[in-house]
Order: structure tokens, then sequence, then C-alpha cells
């Protein structure tokens, strides 16, 4: 089931959806306990290296005199 996580009508409505259908929510469980088991630390941490290197490369390209460098 797909929501837009910024819609909190739309995620009530999905939820309101199931709710009353026990083997519907019970599957939507399973299915979620399944695709959890899949991820692991490690998979979190190399993602999150993977997308620290992408911007890496970007990152090299701004200057110390770059107006949005005292963000950083």
């Amino acid at each position: 089931m797909l929501v837009n996580p910024a819609n909190e009508l739309e995620i009530a409505q999905a939820l309101r959806s199931f709710l009353p259908d026990r083997a519907k929510r019970e599957e939507l469980i399973r299915r979620g306990k399944e695709r959890g088991h899949r991820f692991t630390g490690k998979d979190f941490a190399e993602g999150l290296l993977g997308l620290l290197d992408e911007f890496e490369s970007i990152r090299r390209c701004w200057t110390a005199e770059s107006p949005d460098s005292s963000r950083l």
C-alpha cells in the first residue's frame, strides 16, 4: 500500500481501508515483517556511505567563498 507520507488524510484513509478487513490486515503485517527482515544494519550503513560518496563530488566543487559554505 503506497501513500504520500506528507499527507495525513491519505494515510488515515489507507488505514481505514484495511482495518475492518482482518485478512488484508494480517497479510500486510506478514509482508511488512518479511520486507523488514531483508534489510540489515550493514545494508543501512552501505546505503548511507553510498549517498555520502555521491555527495562528495558535489561538495568538492564548492569554494570557501561560496555563500552557502557558511551553512556547513
